[in-house]
């Protein structure tokens, strides 16, 4: 229970209920004979079982929360520091580490806005989604000019 709990941490109620249901009909079909529709189901095989939501958690995503996909592709072979301790991009992953921390820990700065300011394709966005992936706050996005195509400006 508390694998399934960890990775549904930000499913809401009906998200939750719709990964129970799903991973009853992972039960149910596992407890059908499709070949003989007319036979009553096994009703040993119609116990939920933890393989069936683990199919489950492949179907259904949350509304809300880290989608890894989105962010996994912005450094898909990860973030490789070249340069030695006390380097610029080495001291701006720890000022972004300690940052991420000062939003967890400080009760006078839940939210904060950083800017990254750099060449064009200098990595700014991987640098970006590295961070707040890694920061493991159970809500993250991405919001770029792209995805806001369509929108009215309110």
């Amino acid at each position: 229970m508390e694998e399934i709990a960890s990775k549904s941490k930000n499913f809401s109620g009906a998200e939750i209920e719709g990964l129970v249901k799903s991973a009853a009909s992972f039960a149910f079909s596992r407890a059908l004979d499709v070949n003989d529709l007319s036979k009553v189901p096994d009703e040993k095989a119609l116990i939920v079982q933890f393989g069936d939501f683990e199919q489950a958690l492949g179907e259904i995503e949350p509304k809300f929360g880290v989608q890894n996909e989105e962010f996994n592709s912005h450094f898909k072979n990860g973030i490789i520091n070249y340069g030695e301790p006390g380097s610029q991009f080495y001291m701006l992953q720890q000022t972004l580490k300690k940052l991420v921390n000062q939003v967890r820990t400080s009760e006078k700065t839940p939210l904060l806005s950083i800017l990254l300011e750099g060449n064009p394709f200098s990595g700014k966005t991987a640098i970006a989604a590295f961070t707040a992936f890694h920061s493991e706050f159970p809500f993250i996005r991405m919001i770029s000019a792209d995805s806001m195509i369509g929108h009215s400006g309110e």
